[in-house]
């Protein structure tokens, strides 16, 4: 298990994906989710390879995941088992009054490189 990172703290070379939720989370929404996603990311593997990660919720509606491999880089099945895994906690955490998707796909955040990293506010 890797312990997950505070989300100021990572290196500005993580890569950063944001997901948007169909509505404002009331509290108790945000904190089943925040369980669900924090236990996703202390067990993030990409090929075997245990990915530096953290998360953030921003405005009850916004969660951005950020996560590195020092020396390496996070694979399509590493990037895929996160889409998967919000996906899932999204629809096991937020109550089904809607029968929308409740999690976007995310959006990934490109650097002036091409590659997306952390946006530092």
């Amino acid at each position: 298990m890797t312990p997950s990172f505070p989300f100021d703290q990572l290196p500005g070379s993580s890569r950063l994906w944001i997901y948007a939720l169909d509505r404002p989370l009331t509290d108790a929404e945000s904190a089943t989710l925040s369980d669900r996603v924090d236990a996703f990311i202390r067990n993030w593997n990409s090929h075997g390879r245990p990915v530096n990660a953290g998360y953030e919720f921003r405005h009850n509606q916004f969660v951005l995941i950020a996560g590195v491999i020092p020396g390496g880089n996070i694979s399509g099945c590493g990037i895929d088992a996160s889409v998967h895994a919000l996906a899932v906690c999204g629809e096991r955490s937020i109550s089904p009054d809607s029968p929308r998707k409740k999690i976007s796909s995310p959006l990934a955040i490109p650097n002036p490189s091409g590659s997306p990293q952390t946006a530092r506010a």
